[in-house]
């Protein structure tokens, strides 16, 4: 092993040195504008995230209000099921109406043939 440090070899060994420190700076360098970057995305991430929970918010409110009108639709449906239930007894009521008074009108029809029938046989 040399005792000795000559200026020159000093020298060099500083050199070596600066050499190392100036890649070892680059490349720290590059870290940093990486890292900012990643940084930057992180961000433009956060920012897109946020705009996904407000949207998504304001679908729950979206789908809220219309399962709010679907239970309006329901009771709707529900009210109209009971109308169309009143109207089919009013239409058999009415045609039971029907059914009695074309039956009477018949035996009516029958009762005055019957007896323009028994004029006319009176008469001959």
């Amino acid at each position: 092993m040399r005792s000795t440090w000559t200026d020159e070899r000093l020298d060099d060994l500083n050199g070596r040195v600066d050499r190392g420190f100036a890649r070892l700076d680059a490349r720290m360098e590059g870290l940093d504008a990486r890292m900012e970057g990643l940084e930057g995305r992180m961000e433009g991430l956060d920012a897109r995230m946020e705009g996904l929970e407000g949207r998504m918010e304001g679908l729950g409110g979206w789908m809220e209000g219309l399962e709010g009108r679907m239970e309006g639709l329901g009771g709707w449906m529900d009210r109209l099921e009971g109308r169309m239930e009143g109207i089919d007894g009013k239409i058999g009521s009415l045609n039971q109406t029907l059914l009695l008074v074309g039956g009477t009108i018949v035996a009516t029809l029958l009762t005055v043939v019957a007896g323009l029938i028994g004029v006319i046989a009176t008469q001959l």
